[in-house]
């Protein structure tokens, strides 16, 4: 594991130690409360939400002149946070309340009078029970009163003035509440609705600083090494059963978590929270995702470059001219192109891409041989073997990267065929051909049923054991896997035949030297003069390659091979240390 991952994973950990245990103690169960008698509430009075005085407003009771109250709630999902205007709901019989709290608005004469009213809060559940009558036994139903709890709020005088009405957390199942504020002439206004609290607000029993450390150890580190250890086992295997990585980079993919978190948060909050409460090892996977990251894409040198190069020698020299182009002037064409080898230690060409990456981890690849090993030296500037082409070859390198065919049930595949039913050979794909059937059949329909019911049936037990059903088809997400079917790809290069490598080398020099001393004779008098000075020629030209003859040439904004001079060039310094103005224009 690299020394940027550990620190990663360190500096993960500490914050989680600090933070998720807190913010656990920091979470409130409800209040207490005082209990009135419960037989002072009947079914009827508890079912009945108020009187609604405009359908805009469903939560608005006047109460007098000038005076008026209206309770909203604030949905524990989007971006919007507690006392967003823009996310508040008018509280109805139908809405279900999942946060703690609601928060009730009132608005007043300015008298510059201080108002204190009393808040009452049933929660109760609609049940039934057997009542003996005249003509023997009845079920009638009844209100099943499980907490009634009392609040006083205190209001200024002036417009929409607001105080937060508690309420308890019911996490299992929902509940009906029905809120009475009671007014001073003796009259209550009322309200009425469901409330099953987000399951992340439940409180973490940790009263002691043993059960704090206990927390810590069982929720946080334990669970983070187990799957930091699993995650670098099984996607350090997977990397280098596929050779290389995907080429987008570690940070690709951590920009990818952090848009599904964000979508997950903005358009499910509350089913995060349920997953959250039901798995308590979802921090530790975030830490997993990050690890997983930078073992999918580690950095070393698994994924080479090899530049292939075709040039006419007959053709290669030409005139001088005043600030030429060596790449345009001798007819070079190269291009670069990323190689992998196999566990065989055959050459590959790289594609990028998790697809790609996964038909090479079952060992589907497009080897490439260069059957002319003459064409061909290593280590050549940007590249790490250079390959010389053929002249006359239709390209540098014909490339199908390895694929994925997908092999859904309803999938059929049939082969063109021209007027007498012969297969068209140029149009015909011949793994489509091995992969896919011609025609569907019964059990294709019951492929089919599988593929849909699956997910069905995961969504289900995800509201059952998690309490939201949208982690069920994302957990069966991978499950597609099953209908892909790796097909290996194809690569051919031409290479250059004979001696193709002194061959190139010599007519690249010679293009080089004609354009530097115009004439074979002034380039056998600055031969013989640099003799003379013993001046050695072959690392003179060492230097020139280097300083941008082939470094350059896979750089597509770059101007490769451009003709540049060396200030100890000896066609342009004379014995003297003059310039001869030799050569170039």
């Amino acid at each position: 594991m690299s020394g940027r991952v550990r620190l990663l994973l360190a500096a993960l950990i500490v914050v989680s130690m600090i933070a998720v245990p807190f913010a656990a103690m920091g979470q409130s169960g409800g209040e207490a409360g005082t209990t009135p008698s419960a037989d002072e509430y009947s079914l009827s009075e508890l079912q009945n939400g108020g009187e609604v005085v405009d359908e805009r407003y469903p939560s608005l009771r006047t109460a007098g002149d000038y005076t008026a109250f209206w309770m909203v709630r604030y949905p524990p999902r989007g971006m919007g946070s507690y006392g967003d205007r823009g996310s508040q709901q008018f509280i109805e019989p139908s809405s279900t309340v999942q946060r703690q709290k609601v928060r009730m608005y009132a608005s007043f004469p300015f008298d510059g009078e201080t108002r204190n009213f009393t808040v009452t809060k049933v929660y109760w559940t609609r049940d039934s029970k057997t009542v003996q009558t005249d003509n023997g036994t009845t079920t009638e139903s009844v209100a099943n009163i499980s907490a009634i709890d009392q609040q006083t709020l205190q209001y200024q005088s002036g417009m929409r003035r607001t105080q937060e009405v508690s309420l308890r957390g019911y996490y299992d199942q929902a509940t009906r509440v029905t809120v009475f504020l009671g007014l001073p002439d003796g009259d209550r206004l009322r309200w009425t609705f469901n409330i099953k609290t987000i399951p992340t607000a439940e409180p973490v029993s940790i009263d002691s600083r043993g059960d704090l450390y206990e927390f810590i150890l069982l929720f946080v580190i334990l669970p983070t090494l187990l799957v930091v250890w699993l995650v670098d086992k099984k996607v350090s295997a997977f990397r280098r059963s596929a050779l290389a990585g995907t080429g987008h980079g570690p940070g690709f993919w951590i920009a990818i978590g952090t848009v599904m978190a964000a979508v997950a948060y903005t358009t499910g909050y509350y089913a995060t929270a349920s997953l959250t409460a039901a798995l308590p090892f979802v921090f530790p996977l975030l830490v997993g995702w990050v690890v997983g990251a930078f073992r999918l894409e580690d950095d070393d040198d698994a994924v080479e470059t090899w530049g292939f190069v075709k040039m006419d020698p007959e053709t290669a020299a030409s005139p001088l001219k005043e600030k030429a182009e060596i790449l345009d002037s001798a007819e070079i064409e190269v291009r670069g192109f990323d190689v992998v080898h196999t566990p065989e230690d055959k050459p590959a060409l790289y594609s990028k891409g998790l697809l790609s990456m996964w038909a090479r981890s079952k060992g589907k690849y497009a080897t490439i041989d260069i059957e002319n090993k003459e064409a061909e030296w290593e280590g050549v500037g940007d590249y790490d073997k250079i390959i010389v082409v053929d002249q006359d070859a239709p390209d540098l390198v014909e490339h199908l990267p390895e694929r994925v065919i997908w092999k859904f049930p309803w999938r059929t595949y049939t082969p063109p065929t021209d007027e007498d039913g012969d297969i068209i050979e140029d149009a015909h794909d011949a793994a489509l051909f091995r992969a896919l059937p011609q025609e569907l059949d019964k059990s294709t329909y019951i492929g089919i049923a599988g593929m849909v019911l699956t997910p069905i049936a995961a969504a289900f037990l995800s509201h059952e054991f998690v309490g939201a059903w949208q982690w069920g088809p994302i957990a069966c997400a991978p499950l597609i896997l099953r209908y892909a079917e790796p097909i290996e790809g194809e690569a051919r290069a031409y290479a250059a035949p004979g001696q193709a490598r002194k061959a190139w080398t010599t007519a690249w020099y010679a293009d080089i030297n004609m354009k530097r001393f115009a004439t074979i004779d002034q380039l056998a008098k600055a031969l013989l003069e640099s003799e003379e000075r013993k001046y050695n020629v072959e690392e003179w030209l060492n230097e020139f390659r280097e300083e941008g003859v082939i470094d350059s040439a896979n750089d597509s904004d770059s101007d490769p091979f451009d003709y540049v001079m060396s200030e100890d060039d000896p066609a342009t310094t004379a014995k003297n240390g003059t310039s001869n103005d030799t050569g170039a224009d």
